[in-house]
């Protein structure tokens, strides 16, 4: 007899790869979480897969399911990273308006509106974060600068692959 490791056995068990892409996507975002704290990142570099996450959910799921996946993406780095904070409820809203609104304009395609999703949020929740709640704006600098850095390789070349592995057809 052929003996199935759970994890290939897992993949004959759903209808789609949907799951296991999105399964696979926290996984990475949690080790990364996890080698992040290891480092201590002080210097708040922008590494997550949240954006990812969350536009890739809003155009494979639809919008509720995009700011659901976007909120316990962020709620997860927050508590794998060990750094609960005044801002949270700023950053997970603005991946819930995300998730709510990116599958909306699907058809500009995943690498446009990943991007300018990514520009957006870097710039409302720098705001929020530093004129009313007294965030340091190099902080949210260098977070902004990596992050857009890091998505915007994501959804030109990663994104795009993972929704035709997915089956998206918009």
């Amino acid at each position: 007899w052929l003996v199935i490791p759970p994890a290939l056995a897992a993949l004959f068990a759903v209808s789609s790869l949907k799951p296991m892409v999105f399964f696979a996507l926290f996984l990475i975002h949690a080790a990364a979480c996890f080698f992040l704290r290891t480092l201590k990142n002080t210097a708040r570099l922008g590494i997550e897969l949240i954006m990812l996450i969350t536009v890739l959910g809003s155009f494979a799921y639809g919008p509720k399911t995009g700011a659901l996946l976007g909120a316990v993406a962020m709620l997860m780095d927050y508590a794998l990273t060990a750094r609960f904070s005044y801002f949270v409820p700023v950053t997970t809203a603005g991946y819930v308006l995300i998730g709510l609104l990116a599958g909306n304009f699907a058809e500009a395609g995943i690498k446009t509106v990943g991007i300018a999703a990514t520009i957006i949020y870097s710039l409302a929740t720098s705001f929020i974060i530093v004129a009313f709640m007294g965030g340091h704006l190099d902080k949210c600098l260098r977070f902004g600068l990596s992050n857009l850095a890091l998505n915007f390789m994501l959804f030109s070349t990663v994104a795009p692959w993972l929704l035709d592995v997915m089956g998206w057809k918009g």
